[in-house]
């Protein structure tokens, strides 16, 4: 029996509710929002590989789960944010019956913080930023002209397309394309909302999303907002808020299985950061207007520097998940954050 066998016969079996009509784990903590992120240090890398890679081979097509097989040390956190929000390695793939997931919240970002990151721009710039943003969203609410919008778009920033290649920001150009679909529910009406929402932006003489847009870029112009949070930490936002969103009440209702995020390297410094930024982002969320209601189970795993030594074993982790609680004392680490060791022996006790 393997060191860490309890976590995936047992312990993310009841997390994601594979027996949805009983009551679990992931039913109980589904009330408070969902489980915090799970952090399993003590493993060498073939076990992290293994961990990871039994359990995206189990809920691939049943669950929303990434593809964790590029190692997050070799990304930056908004680069592994993108892939999470796409089709082929991350949450928005085919999963049973369901209609994939889409990102509109994220997506606004993502192109705001790259239009801000090619142009550096000041607040001129900003404005006519606000104005081409503005301009692509009136056109995505034309449904009677929509495929030639996206035609003349795809016209005008071919030349741009072709200098940016597979870059951050011709992913964030390809994800427009997506946006601007027939996928996306009226950013204008959903994305800028949220936004808006969560920097409480007000009523001006000119219209609020308007407001809103411009906001977006002078904030992700500046790397971060009055209250400190950084890009990272606001993509990571958006990108819960809109896991939040496409489960909403109905799903909820119906115990749809939740989505499966799965994290490597967690103990390097680009995994460290990443949980960082994911801990910082349930704060915001839970402290915007309309908090997140489904947070996805998070399975982090590491080695030994991932803080293993006075960790729970993780033959304690049912119990430790039963004592949690979503605000104790202490920084967004602590209060989202749940570390456990892998032991010697088999059942993950270890000593």
């Amino acid at each position: 029996m393997s060191r860490y066998q309890v976590l995936l016969t047992h312990i993310v079996p009841e997390l994601v509710m594979e027996r949805r009509i009983r009551r679990s784990a992931g039913s109980r903590l589904r009330k408070r929002g969902g489980p915090p992120v799970i952090v399993v240090a003590g493993l060498d890398a073939a076990e992290q590989a293994e961990v990871l890679r039994r359990l995206h081979h189990r809920y691939r097509r049943v669950l929303p789960v990434n593809d964790s097989q590029v190692p997050l040390d070799q990304r930056e956190v908004i680069d592994f944010l993108l892939r999470l929000s796409t089709r082929a390695y991350g949450l928005g793939g085919y999963a049973w019956f369901r209609k994939p997931m889409s990102f509109p919240r994220f997506t606004l970002g993502m192109l705001a913080y790259s239009w801000a990151d090619e142009h550096r721009p000041d607040l001129r710039a900003i404005a006519e930023g606000h104005t081409w943003l503005r301009h692509q969203l009136r056109t995505a609410r034309d449904a009677d002209e929509g495929h030639q919008a996206r035609a003349r778009l795809r016209a005008e920033l071919a030349p741009y397309l072709a200098g940016a290649g597979a870059g951050r920001t011709g992913i964030a150009v390809g994800l427009l394309f997506t946006l601007l679909g027939h996928q996306a529910p009226r950013p204008d009406k959903t994305a800028l909302r949220w936004w808006g929402k969560l920097w409480n932006v007000p009523r001006g003489a000119f219209s609020w999303q308007d407001a809103v847009a411009t906001e977006l870029f002078t904030v992700f112009h500046a790397g971060r907002d009055e209250d400190g949070h950084t890009v990272e930490h606001l993509l990571t936002a958006a990108l819960l808020a809109d896991i939040d969103a496409y489960y909403g009440r109905y799903r909820r209702f119906n115990r749809a299985r939740p989505p499966l995020l799965l994290v490597p390297e967690a103990h390097t410094q680009a995994g460290t950061t990443f949980l960082t930024a994911l801990a910082t982002a349930y704060d915001i969320a839970w402290r915007a207007p309309r908090h997140t209601g489904t947070r996805p189970v998070v399975i982090a795993v590491g080695g030994d520097s991932a803080g293993a030594r006075g960790r729970p074993p993780l033959g304690r982790l049912e119990h430790e998940l039963n004592e949690w609680s979503r605000r104790p004392a202490g920084g967004p680490e602590a209060r989202w954050l749940l570390a456990v060791r892998v032991g010697a022996d088999g059942d993950g006790e270890g000593q």
